[in-house]
């Protein structure tokens, strides 16, 4: 049969996104974990995206920092973008201080989006209104 592509399973990933029904993510890392096996191209930073992105859009913060060390471990790459989805599901601002330094090593500085998401963490966890 033919092989599933990086593209395929991408759009899969993004389908999820989008689709709503699982509430859980299990089904992000699942797709990204059968893509590793299966796909001779590897995952690229739209896998990231899709998946941090995935499981942000659940509130499943804790799950997509996880999520960074799978990728960071198998070489993904991974973008400003994505570090920025990291910022908005931050728990903390220790979380923030993590992403940040993260971003530094990697070469990324902050932007507008970066700045805006830690304002926010702030405010939440200082009850600020």
């Amino acid at each position: 049969g033919i092989k599933p592509t990086r593209l395929a399973y991408n759009s899969l990933l993004f389908a999820y996104v989008n689709a709503n029904t699982d509430k859980s993510g299990e089904r992000f890392l699942a797709v990204f974990q059968k893509m590793e096996a299966d796909c001779d191209t590897p995952a690229d930073a739209a896998t990231v995206a899709a998946v941090l992105h995935g499981l942000a859009k659940r509130g499943l913060g804790k799950e997509a920092f996880e999520a960074l060390k799978i990728f960071r471990a198998s070489d993904t790459p991974v973008t400003q973008h994505s570090y920025n989805i990291l910022l908005s599901c931050a728990e903390d601002v220790a979380q923030c201080e993590e992403v940040r330094e993260e971003m530094k090593a990697a070469g990324y500085g902050m932007d507008e989006i970066s700045y805006g998401s830690i304002l926010k963490v702030c405010a939440k966890t200082c009850n600020v209104r």
